[in-house]
């Protein structure tokens, strides 16, 4: 496989990474808010 034609799969790795981040990321701080309730109560 040439270099040239392997950046841009890595790079479409790393935007479906930074993709998942981003949408896990609320979910997971959601998440740890309802814990801290839960704890408090």
């Amino acid at each position: 496989m040439r270099p040239s034609a392997r950046i841009p799969g890595v790079l479409a790795g790393l935007a479906l990474a930074l993709g998942g981040v981003a949408l896990a990321a609320p979910a997971a701080h959601a998440d740890l808010r309802a814990c801290e309730n839960h704890v408090q109560d």
